[in-house]
């Protein structure tokens, strides 16, 4: 249930902006207020889990290509920059880009 939470919370985000409540998702997901209580407090809190979500899969593909000793220096600057500028079209992403919160925040706070 929290990965639904998150990805409609994502998807309002990116159809509505921020501007919408927590009953809103609630209706938009088909779920009482109550049951969206029992997993997140607030849009903060949603907000919250998707950036520690995002950072965390940052870390993970650093690694993985840090550690790949197939590739040279360069082209593990090539994958890492593929990795942090996915074409738009790219299906590999359910989280928004890492910049994505970048934005988010100049238009939020």
């Amino acid at each position: 249930m929290k990965e639904r939470i998150l990805k409609t919370f994502i998807e309002e985000i990116k159809t509505t902006g921020i501007r919408f409540t927590m009953e809103d998702l609630a209706k938009k997901m088909g779920i009482s207020k109550r049951t969206l209580y029992q997993y997140f407090t607030s849009k903060a809190e949603i907000l919250e889990e998707i950036i520690d979500k995002t950072f965390k899969e940052i870390d993970e593909e650093t690694e993985k290509i840090t550690q790949d000793n197939n590739l040279d220096l360069i082209s593990k600057i090539k994958k890492k920059k593929g990795y942090f500028c996915p074409p738009l079209t790219s299906p590999r992403r359910v989280l928004p880009p890492p910049f994505f919160f970048f934005f988010f925040f100049l238009t939020y706070f």
